[in-house]
């Protein structure tokens, strides 16, 4: 969780299921921090924002608020709580006797992160009214501001700001992450010998997938090279669903060596090129990281391996509800490699490639909406379904065209 410094909790009290997706801890502090004097509300939170991550020995997202009004332009602006506590409301009031009330609510979000700072803007407009009875002298504003749209709420500019945040919030964490958790770098890649994947590449009669499958089948290996292989995985609820691994045992594809990012990127467009030619549709391919704890809940290997699926299934609208971030390339994934919460990676033709947070995911998620929406939902886990014949069927038709 990130630190949200503010003086006053009551500006977010309407907001906490936002602060909880977002994953911010709000935090209330003395309003202590120095400002500058300017007219911009964006200099004032990015002056701040610095000034807290050196006070508070970290990052933490602070916050401004400022009223511009059309007949003072940038006035009160930046110095708007000091005006409303020195004039209050009648000494408002009479700097609007010409009665154009016309003005704007203006929130932004600020973090520093080493220095760097990342800024978010939220606004609406409205208007001043005096006529109405001041509830918490306080909060002035939250009485005599209007917005124009009566069903926006007064505080709408704080959650304008917040649903700007939420579009890079994820950016965000993985960079506060990377900051705070890269001593822990030498801390992954072990426990190889309680890997099943691992196990199995170092002797094939110790195989799990072998055990299980009463050696019915014996290879499943469809390609493999000096750093990745490529086989059929347990649980084949469909026809045509691969496993790509990592040869080396890391604990997910954040981890990799980044000058292997070229290779693994050409392995998985020419996967997705066979299985296209194999079975008429481009696959999915997931991910589902363990977190820097290096655990990722039952069911689940640590060790990094995608899953494939000849699958036309827009499986993010099973997953919106989790903060995410588009990325342009694979080797992306390695900036997620200090990430507490871990990740899911989805790679499909319809949304491109997405990482969403992975806290608390449950076990086997994708699976479980994939097979949903094929109507064999009780196949979703491996155990249950094997999938025996699926394997067989896979091997007979993509054996020899992964090269």
């Amino acid at each position: 969780m990130i630190k949200l410094l503010t003086s006053n909790s009551n500006k977010y009290e309407n907001f906490k299921e936002e602060l909880e997706l977002l994953q911010l801890s709000l935090i209330i502090v003395e309003d202590n921090l120095s400002e500058i004097q300017t007219e911009s509300i964006e200099e004032n939170i990015i002056f701040k924002a610095i000034e807290a991550e050196k006070v508070y020995g970290e990052p933490v997202f602070v916050d401004d608020s400022a009223l511009f009004t059309e007949q003072y332009k940038s006035f009160p602006g930046v110095n708007t709580k000091l005006i409303l506590k020195q004039l209050g409301k009648n000494g408002l009031k009479k700097l609007f006797q010409e009665g154009n009330t016309k003005s704007k609510m203006v929130t932004v979000l600020g973090i520093s992160i080493n220095g760097n700072v990342f800024t978010y803007i939220g606004e609406v407009k409205g208007s001043l009214d005096f006529n109405v009875k001041i509830k918490n002298p306080k909060m002035l504003l939250s009485d005599i501001f209007v917005p124009i749209n009566k069903n926006e709420n007064i505080f709408y500019h704080r959650l304008n700001a917040l649903k700007e945040l939420k579009k890079d919030i994820l950016n965000i964490h993985i960079k506060y992450g990377l900051l705070k958790n890269k001593t822990f770098e030498n801390q992954f890649c072990t426990e190889k010998r309680e890997c099943p994947f691992c196990i199995e590449f170092e002797d094939i009669n110790k195989s799990l997938f072998y055990s299980m499958t009463d050696y019915k089948i014996k290879n499943r290996i469809l390609y493999e090279d000096d750093d990745f292989i490529v086989l059929i995985p347990l649980g084949q609820f469909i026809e045509g669903g691969l496993l790509l691994l990592t040869k080396e045992h890391i604990h997910s594809f954040a981890h990799l060596d980044k000058k292997k990012f070229n290779s693994l990127n050409n392995l998985v467009e020419k996967i997705k090129s066979v299985l296209h030619e194999s079975y008429g549709v481009v696959p999915i391919v997931f991910e589902h990281s363990s977190s820097i704890n290096r655990s990722k809940g039952k069911c689940c290997v640590d060790h990094a391996h995608f899953n494939i699926f000849p699958v036309d299934i827009n499986i993010n609208k099973y997953i919106t509800d989790r903060i995410y971030s588009s990325i342009e390339d694979i080797n992306e994934l390695n900036k997620l490699k200090f990430y507490d919460n871990g990740y899911l990676y989805v790679d499909s033709e319809k949304n491109g490639k997405i990482i969403f947070d992975g806290k608390n995911v449950p076990t086997q998620l994708i699976r479980q909406h994939l097979t949903h929406s094929l109507g064999c939902q009780d196949r979703w886990h491996w155990k249950d379904y094997l999938g025996i014949e699926e394997m067989k069927q896979t091997l007979s038709k993509l054996s020899g065209k992964i090269v």
